[in-house]
């Protein structure tokens, strides 16, 4: 028995050392969840400008939430490669290579964000009417 796993102990030092040494690990080929995160943000804040909007703090809630999304509810590399190159104007194709599950994930992530951003960027509290009876428009209708 002690000489099996001898033998066995020296064909793997010499297996380990025929391959470099050391395990190599493996990069993942084609875009990563980053890259599409980082294509969606670029994608919001352009179609921002064009709108004459500041799209800067939802963009990178957004980048946020697809960098957590993407890995945890693992997204296929269609869709991440997708997200990674498209236009804005593809974005709503590349949300329909996500699972519906994966969609509601993404969905949830961005409400949740959303209620900690700047009034009126979702928080119900911050776009309720007033509570003492003024009218919020100024009699303007």
């Amino acid at each position: 028995m002690k000489q099996i796993l001898t033998s066995l102990t020296f064909a793997c030092t010499m297996m380990a050392a025929a391959c470099g040494g050391s395990p190599k690990v493996a990069t993942p080929k084609g875009p990563t969840c980053a890259a599409a995160a980082d294509n969606l943000a670029a994608q919001m804040i352009a179609t921002g400008e064009k709108n004459g909007m500041d799209m800067a703090s939802f963009a990178a809630m957004s980048r946020d939430v697809v960098n957590e999304r993407c890995p945890a509810d693992g997204w296929s590399a269609d869709a991440i490669a997708c997200l990674a190159t498209a236009t804005s104007d593809q974005m709503e194709a590349c949300s329909k290579k996500l699972t519906p599950e994966q969609n509601q994930a993404l969905e949830e992530a961005v409400k949740a964000k959303m209620e900690g951003m700047t009034p009126g960027m979702g928080s119900p509290a911050e776009s309720a009417p007033p509570s003492d009876g003024a009218d919020p428009c100024g009699g303007a209708e």
